[in-house]
């Protein structure tokens, strides 16, 4: 018994079995594909939440003293490397922390910087101590108002496609004006 051709053409595509584990195949794909791709997005959104905590607190640690000396920015990095848990600063961040004073309504001037808690070679965004200062938009001190800055920097790296996305910058800064005194000394 010869069947033709066309008669087992019209049999293969009539036939539906194993149609649902084709099916499946195809779905779990793009499961897969999204599961880690959520991963991934929930892993970079909590390193920015962390980041912006670093941020925050060294700046609120730093905002109530009112002389430092290196002691109290090791014990601030320290501390920012353990509220940057579970990601390192170490190679891949660094915190800088500024200490503004307001010359003028418009010109201020960063009287004294810190960097630590990493050694990630990111410049301050706001300026050099010495120089003036860069502030965002919607800060601004009048004549003789001092602010703490602090600036957070960590690298970004892909946990599950580090090929396909690579590697970025988290920028993340803090304002607190001083509590005590209205300048804060290094000694």
């Amino acid at each position: 018994m010869r069947i033709r051709i066309p008669e087992r053409i019209r049999r293969f595509i009539r036939d539906t079995r194993g149609l649902a584990a084709m099916e499946f195949a195809f779905v779990a794909s793009f499961l897969c594909m999204g599961l880690l791709g959520g991963t991934e997005l929930a892993r970079y959104m909590l390193m920015n939440q962390k980041m912006d905590r670093v941020s925050s607190s060294v700046a609120d640690w730093v905002s109530q003293s009112s002389t430092l000396a290196s002691t109290d920015f090791d014990n601030f990095f320290g501390g920012a490397q353990q509220v940057a848990k579970p990601f390192e600063l170490g190679s891949k961040g660094r915190v800088i922390i500024s200490f503004i004073v307001a010359e003028s309504n418009t010109s201020y001037r960063i009287s004294w910087q810190r960097s630590g808690a990493g050694t990630l070679t990111e410049a301050s965004q706001i300026g050099t101590e010495g120089g003036l200062a860069t502030l965002p938009a919607g800060v601004t001190l009048v004549k003789g108002d001092y602010i703490v800055a602090v600036e957070v920097f960590a690298q970004y790296e892909a946990f599950i496609f580090p090929e396909l996305v690579g590697t970025s910058i988290v920028y993340k800064r803090s304002f607190e004006q001083p509590r005590l005194p209205d300048i804060i000394t290094v000694n």
